[in-house]
């Protein structure tokens, strides 16, 4: 109420309506039919066809795939691309190890048929066969002159010699 410049709000006093026996069986009527609606199969059918039918929520869906998607395939080509990088290291240090290989090779020299002497000196043995081909050896020439070790042999009269790096 407004009366000389004074506005006074007033209110009204809303009556309790207590529970009558009428109101809890509408309430109880109301349940029931909520939970009927609820737990109907064609109910839930529509209610779960709903959301699909929303071409905004269809939209929202897709456009989340194609960007997981999008990440996923970057990934996949960066592990690609990474792997045949790998690869191509693999090939490369194959070739080296093979180059080392053949390279430490060059410096080993095995003989095939020396028999074996009891306290035999496997240096002075290929001194005298060289001297025998006419090619002069000394100790210095060698880096190492033995038997194969036993896993190695043939015939059990392998020497093996190592030319000095």
């Amino acid at each position: 109420m407004c009366g000389g410049g004074k506005c006074v709000a007033q209110t009204k006093k809303s009556k309790f309506v207590p529970n009558t026996p009428e109101i809890e069986t509408m309430d109880n009527h109301l349940s029931q039919n909520i939970k009927e609606t609820f737990t109907n199969s064609s109910f839930i059918g529509e209610m779960t066809n709903l959301p699909l039918n929303s071409d905004v929520l269809l939209n929202t869906l897709t456009n989340v795939v194609k960007q997981v998607c999008q990440k996923q395939q970057q990934q996949i080509d960066f592990l690609t691309s990474e792997l045949k990088e790998v690869k191509t290291q693999l090939v490369e240090v194959q070739f080296q190890m093979n180059d080392h290989q053949q390279y430490t090779k060059r410096k080993d020299l095995v003989i095939y048929g020396i028999p074996v002497q009891k306290n035999e000196n496997t240096t002075n043995m290929v001194i005298e066969m060289g001297n025998s081909l006419g090619v002069q050896f000394n100790d210095a020439h060698f880096y190492s002159v033995h038997r194969l070790p036993q896993k190695y042999r043939l015939d059990g009269r392998e020497v093996w010699m190592t030319y000095p790096p």
